[in-house]
């Protein structure tokens, strides 16, 4: 059996067979599995849950590879009810079947029964996979045949044998991949569905530099996860020299003496001959950010911002003055003398990260932006060299280095009109509340709206505590999905109390039959499901959930939804210790500009393995609805939504990527800090495809006739005055 000898090819591998499913947390472990004898069970579902500790993304290699694939009367269905799925990169999942065994070369047309997708539905090669990952074994139902063996070794890091498109290359080398045999001397011929990693490692002290001699891939407005790409540091390439303004630069530096350049392509692919592949040359480059080297560089940048800021084109021509004056006062404290690149800094208050500084080149056309750059090379590098130990006053004058090239950033931000984004921390500041939350039955008392004071799938987020930012923060899941919510009441015994979610969510929930768990207090996520944590509960709605009345499923508008669930302070546990509290409503939507955040456990697809095992929040612009409709990503919106995102900083006409919504935070809050009180204007509606560029997140607005409706609907809920109805 071929299932047989693939696992005697390493005796040293970890063997995780005869499981539906499990925890792989060892490099060089293998995945078998086989349900000879069992074809005619018709439903079952094993998912294999991987986290090596210290790999950020380990290699799934197939050994061999057999799952039978689902046919009609003659029709190829696919792997849509009998199939592998594997989440690698930033991709969706990838579903796989069929038979293979000749790891590392594509299937072959000439053999029996072969099908035009074989190339795209078998696994015939390996994969990448960011950790922690999953790998998902499902069969579903009366369509899918029956047949299943695979044996999957996993690998810590980016690994494959030679036949395959993964290299490592030390010092310098050249990277050739084309689609065409008869193209000249390819390192790899490439196919569809496809991922290649090659890891160029500089030498030590140095970085790395790239030069292309030719490239001609799909071209897509946005290199997008379903086109050919090819991503280097972060960003993606694709088209054509000479047609496509999504090629790269003939050279790109990479300020690192490490980077993976990754190749991707699709399962549709293009014929031979239209898209044909790529070569580059790299080698290693001295490090040139010692300091008298940077601020000539800086010098250079300086003079040709000024002469663009004397030639007429900017429109404050008497702050020419005032640059000089910033620019000098930096150079004078002595910034070169007191920068190092390298060793111990024994000055207390702030310790160099030694990280290198992006040198951002000088852009003629979009002229605005060469100030705000300049600002940030600045900043970056005193956060990255400066140390102040045996300054006479170190304090004092570390300060003003940073506020003068801050300044030097507003010139900028005011000549591009972005000076109505506010700037703000990271993530929302911890200690915020809702003072006296409770309705007053009877009175029409609307004490937890406030009036906003004047202003002073997360994606691209970062970690927070839950308990100390977002006390009022749930998780609503059932069996089929999750979505966020938010405790908005603080209500009396025996009261009850209130979730505020997306209408969506609460529509789904209930059309599948299943009665949604809300989780109050969770910390920690895996496999989908909280790991409990003291002080953490869970309640059940009371009744049917109360969704907007002008809410359309399958629409857009008034997306939000009431749960009902008994009162809060009543059910906490006594080890919860503040383990929740509410969130305030808007009287007024707030300004646009405003740096509001958002927070959930979503990841970049439906599949568990890309959700947070720790609640994350990122913050977020608020957009008008004007500018929302002029992005690729949302279409015309209505009066009872709004967008947020991040605006376009880099000035090249689309919103920027990296920050968003993403799967599974549906349903969640988006907060804003109005003094020392969090007060919530939003609810994560639709949009952002998790950080893509032009495609910020859409929200259901609570200001004004939806937070109307809501506080007159809790009333009458409270008072016995409201009747429940199905909401489908």
């Amino acid at each position: 059996m071929k299932l047989a000898a693939a696992l005697i090819s390493n005796a040293l591998a970890n063997e995780y067979n005869d499981q539906c499913g499990g925890n792989i947390t060892e490099s060089n472990s293998i995945i078998t599995f086989s349900n000879l004898g069992q074809e005619d069970n018709a439903w079952l579902s094993c998912q294999w849950f991987i986290e090596i500790p210290g790999a950020t993304e380990f290699t799934v290699i197939p050994e061999y590879f057999d799952i039978e694939r689902e046919e009609q009367s003659l029709e190829f269905l696919g792997c849509d009810y009998h199939y592998l799925a594997i989440r690698y990169l930033d991709r969706n999942n990838e579903f796989f079947c069929g038979k293979h065994e000749d790891f590392g070369n594509p299937p072959n047309p000439n053999n029996p029964g072969y099908s035009e997708d074989d190339q795209k539905n078998i696994l015939w090669n390996a994969r990448i996979v960011k950790s922690p990952g999953t790998i998902h074994y499902r069969r579903d139902g009366d369509f899918s045949s029956g047949r299943a063996e695979f044996a999957l070794r996993i690998v810590a890091g980016i690994e494959a044998p030679d036949n395959f498109c993964f290299d490592t290359q030390h010092g310098s080398g050249r990277v050739v991949s084309r689609r065409s045999e008869d193209t000249f001397n390819a390192s790899y011929q490439y196919f569809n569905n496809e991922i290649c990693a090659y890891t160029l490692r500089a030498d030590p002290g140095k970085i790395i530099k790239i030069r292309f001699y030719y490239f001609d891939l799909q071209d897509s407005s946005h290199c997008a996860n379903d086109d050919d790409r090819l991503m280097i540091n972060g960003k993606r390439y694709c088209g054509s020299y000479g047609t496509s303004s999504n090629a790269p630069d003939e050279f790109i530096v990479i300020k690192s003496s490490e980077t993976v350049v990754r190749f991707e392509t699709n399962g549709l692919g293009s014929p031979p001959g239209t898209a044909n592949g790529f070569e580059f040359d790299w080698w290693s480059e001295d490090f040139t950010q010692e300091p008298v080297p940077f601020w000539s560089n800086m010098q250079i940048f300086f003079d040709r911002t000024k002469a663009q800021m004397e030639s007429g084109d900017y429109v404050r021509p008497w702050r020419v003055p005032l640059f000089r004056r910033l620019f000098n006062r930096i150079k004078k404290t002595g910034i070169e003398s007191y920068s190092q690149i390298t060793g111990n800094c024994n000055y207390e208050r702030q310790t160099p990260s030694y990280k290198i500084v992006d040198i951002k080149d000088f852009v003629e056309d979009r002229r605005c932006t060469n100030l705000m750059r300049m600002s940030e090379m600045g900043l970056d590098y005193i956060d990255s060299y400066v140390c102040m130990d045996g300054h006479p006053r170190p304090h004092r004058t570390l300060r003003r280095m940073k506020k003068w090239m801050k300044q030097i950033g507003d010139l900028g931000k005011r000549w591009c009109g972005m000076d109505i984004w506010e700037e703000g921390p990271s993530s929302l500041p911890s200690g915020l509340s809702c003072p006296a939350p409770e309705i007053q039955e009877g009175s029409g008392s609307r004490s937890s709206i406030t009036e906003p004071e004047p202003s002073a799938r997360i994606v691209g987020g970062q970690e927070v505590d839950r308990a100390s930012s977002w006390p009022w923060i749930v998780d609503i899941s059932d069996q089929m999905d999750s979505c966020g919510g938010s405790i908005i009441s603080k209500n009396s015994s025996p009261q009850s109390d209130f979730i505020l979610t997306s209408a969506d969510c609460c529509f789904n929930f209930n059309f599948a039959s299943f009665d949604p768990v809300i989780t109050i207090g969770p910390k920690h996520l895996k496999f989908g499901f909280f790991e409990p944590s003291p002080g953490q509960f869970t309640v059940t709605q009371m009744n049917y959930p109360i969704i907007h009345p002008e809410f359309v499923p399958m629409s857009h508008g008034n997306d939000v939804c009431l749960i009902q669930v008994p009162n809060l302070s009543d059910a906490t546990p006594d080890e919860c210790d503040d383990c929740w509290a509410p969130v305030c409503l808007p009287q007024e939507h707030v300004d646009v500009g405003r740096l509001c955040y958002v927070a959930g456990w979503g990841g970049a697809s439906r599949d568990y393995a890309t959700w947070r095992t720790e609640l994350n929040d990122v913050g977020v612009h608020v957009f008008s609805n004007e500018e929302c409709d002029k992005t690729d990503g949302v279409f015309k919106l209505k009066e009872s939504e709004f967008c947020a995102g991040t605006p376009d900083f880099d000035m090249d006409g689309e919103t920027d990527a990296g920050k968003s919504i993403c799967y599974a935070d549906e349903g969640g809050p988006l907060v804003c800090k109005e003094g020392d009180t969090a007060v919530q204007y939003g609810v994560v509606s639709w949009g952002g495809e998790c950080g893509k560029a032009d495609h910020p997140g859409v929200y259901a607005k609570l200001a004004g006739p939806i937070t109307q409706w809501i506080f007159e609907t809790m009333e009458a809920v409270n008072s016995g005055n409201y009747e429940f109805t199905p909401p489908w």
